[in-house]
């Protein structure tokens, strides 16, 4: 992980998001010491712009001080889980029943190219297959439909909560196969009838935005993200039974 090609103008930023993608594609492990001088020479950085790039991480809830100084990767936690995930499924519910009132063609238009584009990085072999592609198209979708509801103080909490529940979404993502990924993110299994107009997962989320059925993608997207947050939590119960 050398970092010599860094823009130099733009160095503190990119550390940032090199220990941030590390952290999310398991590079640096849950619970695993970062140490400055280390971490320096790996990245081929000085050691005042990776001290600014590992006070973001601990204010976003990525790295955390340790007792005995020190930095270590927050451990994943199933009672964040539940409190992070419990505060978007209200937030995203929210905002999709707004969404399902005001959204427009120009909106509709932009979701519907944001989901195309989540399926391509979802329908990819394994060899190929990018975790955070495909967590960032998700994410832009979610955030299109909530854009659409025209609530600015929603969409900036909404990214808020994405930002903090990035890890654990990159996790569940590195830990699927791909037949996993169809059922997660499509909603069905590949092979089956009509798959390219199933309804199922977002398919539905969109229809029902195209239907303005404000009630119906309220509770549908309830069930969606309860969904993350039971393969997050089965992804922790999984990680702590092997370290057993």
């Amino acid at each position: 992980m050398m970092l010599n090609n860094f823009k130099r103008h733009n160095l503190d930023e990119e550390i940032y998001e090199q220990l941030r993608n590390g952290i999310f594609g398991g590079e640096f492990r849950a619970g695993e010491r970062l140490i400055e001088l280390k971490l320096a020479e790996k990245l081929g950085v000085s050691r005042t712009p990776l001290r600014e790039a590992l006070r973001r991480l601990e204010a976003e809830g990525l790295v955390r001080t340790l007792p005995q100084g020190g930095l270590a990767v927050s451990q994943l936690d199933a009672t964040e889980i539940e409190e992070l995930f419990g505060v978007r499924e209200v937030l995203e519910a929210y905002a999709a029943q707004l969404a399902a009132t005001k959204v427009g063609p120009h909106d509709m238009a932009l979701i519907e190219g944001r989901h195309k584009v989540m399926i391509s990085y979802n329908r990819v072999e394994a060899e190929n297959f990018d975790a955070n592609l495909l967590l960032t198209a998700h994410n832009q979708l979610h955030q299109a439909i909530v854009a659409a509801g025209g609530n600015q103080t929603l969409y900036r909490l909404v990214l808020d909560i994405q930002q903090r529940l990035a890890r654990y979404d990159a996790a569940v993502l590195n830990n699927f196969s791909l037949q996993e990924r169809f059922v997660c993110y499509d909603g069905i299994a590949p092979g089956e009838p009509d798959f390219e107009y199933n309804v199922a997962g977002h398919y539905l989320l969109l229809d029902l935005l195209r239907q303005h059925d404000a009630e119906a993608i309220e509770k549908l997207m309830h069930e969606h993200i309860r969904g993350q947050k039971d393969l997050a939590l089965a992804l922790l119960k999984h990680e702590k039974r092997n370290e057993v």
